[in-house]
This record gives structure tokens, C-alpha cells and sequence, in this order.
């Protein structure tokens, strides 16, 4: 049977917490497209609103004097997982069963290690959390060590690190799941981040994997036949943003990669989804990149944009 890992960004799955029901609805119904086109599936998510939402929630309620303990990003990329996990994966079963299809969906909380050498932590530049003014970005500095940065006109907000996932933690759990016929959501946000200390023991990080690159790496180790990154465009467009955009539909591997080395491309969209293609594409696979309404057809080659591999997949 044929194997996808689909990526889905944060964007698309809701603006916060409680607010994206009808996002994973519609979500829902691209991926009951697929695996009814007889497809395996993987499931990896994006998480920026909703843990941004989770992140702002902890700090106010610290302020308050309530909360017990300061939740870390990791916590929280923790939380989102369960959350966005939950309801993606009741939304899928509810439009599985509309279909009369029986397939087993679940959940599975991700750990993602990253490599303590990464230049990414020598240049914080993820921002997270809630905008503050000069005085209290200077107090976190201070008393949390974060990193902080000006954003214009909104105020100073915290940065992390984005290092490349290196390995999928519990990737055999994975493998074991898909052989099993499982609908696996797993890889929320990026995963969570941990490193591995000299006696071999793993621990969180305050940092954030980017969620296209670990679904890159969780198609290459699964051995996936493609990697469908669904956006909010219907695809890599050329010139994007200016009169004469275009989108582009095939773009070989090379071309692709210096797309991303020549730094053309937004790097807080388009550029990861595009670096994600090129990873999965330099092993073999086929990537798709296209809107994610259209997810069925661009398995089908039929919309998108394909990187490397094969131009025709069915």
C-alpha cells in the first residue's frame, strides 16, 4: 500500500485554543480523501497559534500568583500535542465512520532529539510567547536569560532556537503503527525537543523544531512514498507577491535546492516547506506542496507543486 506523511501547518488547524473545530473538519476531509484512495497515512501538525495561545495563557496566570510552577515551552509543546492530537483525531474518526470506512486513528506525543551543536542555538530567532515592552524584555533577560527581540511597533517578545530535528524518538513505535494499518497523528509541532546527555538520557530543550522538517525526516525513516506539505497557497509560486507570480508545477531537485540556498523564498513560509522537500526529495521520494483543500488532487499530480522524484505519482 502506499504511504504519505502529511504535513499541516498550525494556520490551517485554528487561531488558538477551543476556536479550531471547523479547521480540523475541513482538514479531516482531505485526509479521509486520501485514505480512501487507498493511501497509509502519517499525520504531522503544526502548533505556532495554538501554542502561542498555551505560552501567553501561562505567563498571565503566573502573574496572577496561582500558578504553581512556570510551564517551559517544551510543556507546552507537550500540551498542544494532546490538544490539536485530540480533536484532529475525533474529527477524522467522525468523517471516517460518515464514510462507512474503518480505519484505527491515534495519537502519539513525539519526542524529536536535535544536536546541541546546531548553530540554530547560537542565534535564537523563533519568536514565542507575548509581546512586552522594553522594561519588562530587559527583566527577562535579567532574571530567565531569554533571548529577546523588537519587533517594530508591537514591542519585544522572546526568541528560541529552530535546530534540525536530527532523530524521531519513538520511530520504531511509529514503523509498528503503520504496519498495524494505523492512522497515526504523531510529530505535533515539530515535536517535542530533547537532547541526550553523556549517559545516553534524553531531556526537553527550550527550542522549536520546525514542523515541515520533521515530517521531511519522519518520511524518509518510515519510507514513505511522499510527503504532501498542505499550506494555505496552491503552491511554490514564482515572483510571489508581484504582478507577474506564477505558479510553479514541477521543480526538479537542483533547481529546488538553490531555491533555498540563494534564500528567495519567505523564510518564515515557504522556505522550510520548500528545504523539507528537498531533504525528502535527495532520498528518492516525491514532495508535494499544495493548498489544503486540495489534498486528494495533488496526490493525483493533478495540482501543486512536485519536487523531485517521479512527476507522476498515480
Amino acid at each position: 500500500m502506499k504511504k504519505a506523511v502529511i504535513a499541516l501547518g498550525g494556520n490551517a488547524l485554528g487561531q488558538g485554543l477551543g476556536d479550531g473545530r471547523d479547521a480540523m473538519k475541513r482538514a479531516a476531509e482531505g485526509i479521509a480523501d486520501i485514505l480512501e484512495d487507498g493511501w497509509d497515512v502519517l499525520i504531522v501538525h503544526g502548533n505556532g497559534p495554538q501554542v502561542g495561545a498555551l505560552l501567553r495563557a501561562m505567563e498571565l496566570l503566573e502573574k496572577s500568583g496561582e500558578n504553581p510552577g512556570r510551564a517551559t515551552l517544551s510543556d507546552c509543546v507537550a500540551m498542544s500535542q494532546g490538544y490539536i492530537g485530540n480533536e484532529l483525531q475525533s474529527a477524522l474518526l467522525q468523517e471516517l465512520r460518515r464514510r462507512g470506512l474503518r480505519r484505527e486513528v491515534a495519537t502519539l506525543l513525539t519526542g524529536v532529539e536535535v544536536d546541541a551543536e546546531d548553530t540554530a542555538f547560537a542565534d535564537p530567532c523563533k519568536p514565542v510567547g507575548m509581546h512586552v515592552d522594553a522594561q519588562q524584555a530587559y527583566r527577562l533577560a535579567c532574571e530567565r536569560g531569554y533571548a529577546m527581540r523588537e519587533e517594530p511597533l508591537r514591542g519585544w517578545r522572546r526568541v528560541v532556537p529552530s535546530p534540525k530535528p536530527q532523530k524521531i524518538c519513538e520511530c520504531e513505535i511509529i514503523r509498528r503503527f503503520v504496519d498495524a494499518g494505523v492512522t497515526l497523528i504523531c510529530g505535533g509541532g515539530g515535536g517535542i525537543p530533547v537532547m541526550c546527555d553523556e549517559e545516553g538520557l534524553l531531556h526537553p530543550v527550550d527550542a522549536v523544531v520546525d514542523k515541515d522538517l520533521v515530517a521531511a525526516r519522519l518520511a524518509i525513516d518510515t519510507d514513505a512514498d511522499v510527503l504532501l506539505i498542505l499550506t494555505a497557497v496552491e503552491g511554490v509560486y514564482a515572483n510571489y507577491g508581484q504582478e507577474d507570480q506564477h505558479l510553479l508545477r514541477e521543480i526538479p531537485l537542483e533547481k529546488a535546492r538553490g531555491m533555498c540556498e540563494v534564500q528567495g523564498l519567505s523564510a518564515g513560509s515557504m522556505l522550510p516547506k520548500v528545504q523539507a522537500a528537498v531533504d525528502f526529495a535527495a532520498q528518492g521520494g516525491q514532495a508535494v506542496i499544495a493548498a489544503l483543500g486540495q489534498a486528494r488532487e495533488a496526490l493525483q499530480g493533478r495540482c501543486g507543486t512536485r519536487i523531485g522524484g517521479d512527476m507522476t505519482i498515480n
